[in-house]
């Protein structure tokens, strides 16, 4: 713990670094102490972060474990108590350790000299409460802090896991759960992290009463659930942090920004806001080369600061506020907008896509474009910040990487390379496949038919990571040589592969095809043909949005076109022809042909 030099006292008298100490009693574990000189003094967890493992301690004011109130408390580093990062999402919410209560209240008393509440002296206490995004998902959690007068809660506030934000309270006992009361804690790394406090002023009956902080407590809370009462198990929380301060609320950091992130060699302006700000003790702005005090850059009464800076190259800016309080910004020499190919796949026989770029950058940035294999440099194919480059697509899935500043920006596109339909190897029998249609996959001399498989997937999902649309074993439709008929495909773009065992090893394909959102028309064919009197009538089956062109012959020798570009009415098209307005009357024969026009 850092020895401070003063805080401001409920007068307004400065008390120096000779003022007596606070000191939490502890069993079995090492003291805590508070040096009165600290505006907002780092309780160290309140001594949990002392317990080690499974290790269950009893805490309490009489400290005697058969005095103690029934809670228990399990800490230890990052992860402490069988916690993996996996829990929090990949990353520990807290730099150092955590703590956990279980099962009811604990609570540690300030011991020693000035260890008494002062009537009319404002007192707060402060702690970083988070959840398991694996954990507190599915199981609604609380957290409990108080302040206690010889063993008595004085003062205490709650706050609970989104699991608790549906539930309706008593109008009466607070009314709904207040928004900033509520931790969210969720998948994909949500813990929730946050900073609470609460304070509290002590009236004429507190004085003389030995100070505690409790955290937890019992199954009454200041908030009325109409669910009923929380169980003793909703008070799993996990914590860091725990600060107690006298004179005042400790500062919390607010704000962290910039008004930009792109390091272009000109000035970039970083600001910050920090509630309590007369409460700051060391403020420091690292970029990694050692922390500089930026104290002064703020204002200690409105809590707002700031700094001009102009950063060359890739740099993390840490701010750090009484050495606990941490946001970080990163400024970069590159941003990238865009990366995009021209064509989501590539045919024979050049295979080629056309990659384009769009960046921010630095003057003299690198540019370069890498299918996986090969790096090419593509900075004179960038100019104000706009780039195009011609690539041929090596594999099958091809991922091209395009890379600013050698890692300092990157962003990908995907390039499937669509091999020729070969009936000596693996095959589609169909051009176009339409939503009607059943079509036919082969293959010719598989490598493994035991294990081999044959797969449709949609050509956005990539093999071994999303499931494939249809897909059949090879054993049990010819083996080594072969075929599988699927359908009832939805409109789209798709791709099939052959596999040569039960992985996602490519033997053959990928063969890219497209399923048309229209059902296959019929073949082109007149389907009824009448004479009434002198009029001559034809039906055929047609293609909707086609044109046809209609002939007509007395003798099959010589065709006339009598109708161009005849619009179809759908699937079934009719047409007639009077006789009578023929320059020589009606013929004692009449022939027709019909053939599509377009499209």
């Amino acid at each position: 713990m850092k020895p401070l030099v003063s805080t401001t006292g409920p007068a307004g008298a400065i008390r120096t670094a000779a003022a007596k100490l606070f000191r939490l009693a502890s069993l079995g574990v090492a003291g805590l102490a508070l040096c009165q000189a600290l505006q907002a003094a780092d309780l160290l967890n309140g001594g949990f972060d002392s317990v080690n493992g499974s290790d269950a301690n009893y805490w309490s004011s009489g400290g005697s474990p058969a005095g103690a109130l029934p809670g228990t408390i399990r800490g230890g580093n990052a992860g402490g108590f069988g916690w993996s990062s996996g829990y929090f999402g990949g990353t520990y919410p807290t730099n150092n350790t955590f703590a956990s209560t279980v099962g009811g209240p604990v609570r540690q008393d300030l011991s020693g000299a000035d260890n008494t509440f002062v009537e009319g002296v404002t007192y707060a206490v402060s702690m970083q409460i988070f959840g398991s995004s694996n954990y507190g998902q599915n199981t609604p959690t609380m957290w409990s802090l108080a302040f206690t007068g010889d063993g008595t809660v004085v003062k205490r506030d709650h706050w609970f896991s989104d699991e608790f934000a549906a539930s309706a309270v008593s109008a009466g006992n607070g009314g709904t759960i207040p928004d900033d009361h509520i931790v969210n804690v969720g998948p994909g790394g949500s813990t929730g992290l946050k900073t609470v406090t609460i304070t509290y002023t002590a009236t004429a009956a507190d004085a003389g009463k030995v100070i505690g902080v409790q955290l937890a407590g019992p199954t009454q809370t200041l908030y009325t659930l109409a669910s009923g009462a929380p169980s003793p198990s909703d008070y799993y929380g996990m914590m860091d942090t725990v600060t107690f301060s006298v004179g005042g609320p400790p500062p919390i950091l607010l704000s962290f920004t910039d008004d930009s992130d792109l390091a272009e060699g000109q000035p970039i302006n970083f600001s910050w806001s920090i509630e309590n700000p007369g409460s700051i003790q060391t403020l420091t702005l690292d970029d990694g080369s050692g922390p500089v005090d930026v104290k002064p850059n703020t204002d200690t009464g409105t809590g707002i600061g700031g700094i001009q800076l102009s950063p060359a190259a890739n740099t993390t800016y840490t701010l750090t506020l009484n050495g606990t309080g941490i946001r970080t910004l990163a400024v970069k020499t590159a941003k990238i907008s865009s990366f995009t190919s021209n064509v989501p796949f590539v045919t024979g026989p050049d295979y080629k896509a056309t990659l384009n770029w769009n960046i921010e950058a630095a003057p003299g940035s690198t540019v370069t474009i890498s299918d996986g294999t090969n790096t090419t440099d593509v900075t004179a194919n960038t100019v104000d910040g706009v780039g195009t480059a011609d690539f041929v697509v090596p594999s099958s899935f091809t991922i091209f990487t395009l890379n600013v500043n050698n890692g300092t920006a990157t962003s990908t596109a995907r390039v499937v390379r669509s091999m020729p339909s070969d009936p000596d190897k693996f095959s589609v029998n169909l051009d176009t496949v339409y939503t009607n249609d059943t079509f036919t996959v082969s293959w010719k001399n598989s490598g493994n038919a035991s294990g081999s498989w044959v797969a449709v997937y949609k050509l956005t999902d990539t093999t071994g990571v999303q499931y494939a649309t249809q897909w059949q074993y090879i054993s049990g439709y010819g083996g080594a040589t072969g075929s599988i008929n699927f359908s009832g495909l939805a409109p789209g773009q798709y791709y099939t592969v052959l596999f040569v065992d039960g992985n996602y090893t490519i033997e053959q394909g990928p063969i890219v095809f497209t399923v048309t959102g229209t059902t296959r028309p019929l073949p082109l064919a007149v389907t009824s043909f009448s004479r009434f009197g002198d009029t001559c009538y034809l039906t055929w089956n047609s293609e909707p949005g086609a044109t046809y062109d209609i002939f007509a012959s007395d003798s099959l020798d010589t065709w006339e076109t009598i109708q161009a570009n005849y619009p179809s009415t759908g699937t079934i098209t009719n047409y007639s022809e009077d006789l009578d307005q023929l320059p020589d009357g009606p013929p004692a024969k009449r022939f027709y042909r019909i053939s599509k026009s377009a499209p």
